[in-house]
């Protein structure tokens, strides 16, 4: 043991007893209350009482069930159990430091006034202090979620939304610790199943045109709203932004047959099997057209039709779907792909880029075109194609004679730390 170790640990028999705060990295036990280590100048953590979470030294409300520092004692280095000493920073609250789903009643059954439960309620009533707000602002996806990292509730940490909608799934009890934050900051949790038409058919009618922004959160798996709606819940100029759903799933026949489908010469002409596969996953039952191959791809990919182009082809590597299209193939009694054909595809990838970016700025303005340029100059190795097009889906409703007008832009995601410059594509009103 060195002599600072035995001086540390001196100090802290010296207190005894006291009530403090254990420094993580060197032990020291501070004074209670200090956001600094005394010794090392470590940032300080202290300790809930009431729900055991470790929370920033310089944080003035437990960020789990809200209590004021001032009203709890920070535990010293052997005291409480169940939540670990003082200085512990968890990656996420265990089932000890958080409220339980089991001991605390659902959202369906909450009667807060500031919860629209479109779930348990065919008509709900929309509070008149809500309604009476001119340009509301919703973020989608968030309200019954905890983030320790990012400043605890989702009510908490994106609070300058008025409502928050969501479908009360979370566990651990997190809708309820959302929904007194919500109560204190005079904020409405909107609980709503978005794959039922019936329940958003309500939704709309209680707030058709009375939306001035609607953003969408990005922890986790998120669907993506159908456009169809924030046309009706934007009022006119409202903007929607982060309009993608954010998923890392993928469907491998879905998948398996874009690839094919979007590739076809070049399928057709390195695995003559493969119109056997193509019919079996394809209603369509022409075959190809002898005319299309390697050299004049461009020309086949315009005679595609937009919804097939959009297609997801490529999860993260053609290396890496070449697995999981070795089992597509095989339940359907074919050979694999060789890993030449995936080399051919990766090859072609950058064509298939190419193709999409010069479809995209057939959409958009000069000025969108420089913001697109940087774009793709930003990328370190080649823009993900995904994202482009998706770029390409959303402004493709410009062509369309509907409300919505798509824009190409960047905006700095404050909700990142640091704030990030996000080019996406979104939708106003008009």
């Amino acid at each position: 043991m060195t002599f600072y170790q035995k001086f540390i640990k001196y100090n802290n028999k010296l207190k005894g007893g006291s009530t403090g705060i254990t420094c993580p990295s060197c032990t020291f036990l501070n004074k209670a209350g200090s956001t600094v280590c005394e010794m090392c100048n470590t940032k300080l953590r202290w300790s809930c009482d009431a729900c055991t979470l470790s929370n920033h030294g310089d944080s003035s409300h437990c960020a789990m069930c809200e209590k004021p520092r001032s009203s709890i004692i920070s535990r010293d280095e052997g005291g409480g159990g169940g939540g670990g000493g003082a200085g512990t920073y968890p990656s996420a609250p265990s089932a000890s430091s958080a409220p339980s789903a089991s001991s605390a009643p659902s959202a369906g059954t909450h009667t807060s006034p500031n919860v629209i439960d479109f779930m348990k309620n065919r008509n709900p009533d929309i509070p008149q202090q809500l309604l009476s707000i001119e340009g509301l602002s919703m973020i989608l996806w968030a309200g019954d979620n905890f983030r320790v990292s990012e400043g605890g509730f989702d009510v908490h940490r994106l609070s300058f939304f008025n409502v928050f909608l969501c479908n009360g799934s979370v566990g651990d009890g997190y809708i309820e610790g959302n929904i007194r934050s919500a109560e204190k900051r005079n904020k409405y949790i909107c609980l709503v199943d978005v794959s039922n038409p019936e329940q958003m058919a309500v939704l709309m009618s209680k707030f058709s045109n009375k939306f001035s922004i609607i953003d969408g959160d990005y922890h986790g798996g998120t669907p993506m709203l159908n456009i169809n709606y924030y046309s009706q819940l934007l009022r006119r100029g409202g903007v929607a932004y982060n309009i993608e759903g954010v998923s890392n799933s993928r469907i491998p026949g879905y998948n398996f047959l874009s690839k094919i489908t979007i590739f076809r010469p070049v399928v057709n002409a390195l695995i003559p099997e493969y119109i056997k596969a193509y019919r079996l996953f394809n209603s369509l039952r022409t075959p190809i057209d002898p005319v299309y191959d390697t050299s004049n791809l461009e020309a086949y990919w315009s005679t595609l039709e937009l919804n097939i182009l959009c297609r997801q082809i490529i999860n993260t590597n053609f290396e890496e779907d070449k697995k999981i299209d070795t089992t597509e193939l095989s339940l359907l009694g074919l050979q694999p792909f060789s890993l030449d054909f995936y080399n051919t595809l990766d090859t072609l990838l950058a064509r298939f880029t190419a193709f999409i970016i010069i479809k995209i700025k057939q959409e958009i303005s000069d000025a969108e075109k420089a913001i697109l340029d940087q774009y793709i100059a930003g990328q370190e190795s080649r823009p993900t194609i995904k994202k482009l097009q998706y770029f390409l889906f959303l402004l493709s409703l410009n062509t369309n004679k509907g409300t919505l007008r798509s824009h190409l832009n960047y905006y700095m995601d404050n909700r990142r730390n640091p704030p990030e410059r996000t080019y996406s594509v979104f939708l106003e009103k008009i």
